[in-house]
């Protein structure tokens, strides 16, 4: 059983590689400790998104968020390419 949760952990491990490399994930040590980590994810936010950040862009009024209509939440049924899930149990 251990095994197999070892396996099944490789090929996540590889897939999200595999995306961080395609899709251009920022990836933290999770390593290091809270505080650095938070400031290594302030750092890469404001690096993408300062200059909306700073003119306002991404802000709207409360009323408007409030006023929105809730969107449905969208569940996936398919694996990840290559992870055999019957191998995998919840505990």
């Amino acid at each position: 059983m251990e095994e197999s949760f070892r396996i099944f952990q490789g090929r996540i491990l590889d897939e999200y590689e595999g995306m961080a490399k395609e899709v251009g994930f920022h990836i933290i040590d999770a390593t290091l400790s809270i505080e650095e980590q938070q400031r290594l994810m302030r750092d890469i936010v404001m690096n993408v998104l300062g200059d909306s950040l700073k003119n306002g862009i991404l802000h709207q009024p409360a009323e408007e968020i409030s006023m929105r209509k809730p969107q449905p939440l969208q569940f996936y049924s398919e694996p990840l390419p290559g992870v055999d899930i019957s191998t995998c149990r919840a505990s």
